[in-house]
């Protein structure tokens, strides 16, 4: 999950942590007014709902650019760590699409 807006998510982690003399304020009258498990739920709530989203799918035409461009680099991290790198990541399945074999 990715945060939407960084500064929503400041404000809601501010406002329940009590942060600062306004959410202070806020978090202090929320608690007087509601119950604990209620106040759980809203904040959970919040976050799913309002803060945090599924992160958008990558970009296929741009991870193609990035694998062709990164693709010498890799083969060297390869060797040097020992590793197969182009396969773990994807890479042959990458070069066959290009080449069109697949």
């Amino acid at each position: 999950m990715r945060a939407r807006s960084q500064r929503l998510h400041g404000l809601v982690h501010a406002v329940s942590v009590g942060r600062g003399r306004g959410s202070t304020a806020v978090k202090e009258t929320v608690k007087a007014l509601t119950p604990q498990p209620l106040r759980r739920r809203a904040l959970y709530a919040t976050q799913r709902r309002l803060v945090f989203s599924e992160p958008r799918p990558a970009d296929e035409e741009l991870m193609r650019e990035l694998r062709a461009r990164f693709e010498p680099e890799v083969v060297k991290l390869s060797e040097y760590l020992e590793r197969d790198l182009i396969k773990l990541w994807g890479y042959e399945d990458a070069n066959a699409v290009d080449d069109g074999v697949r």
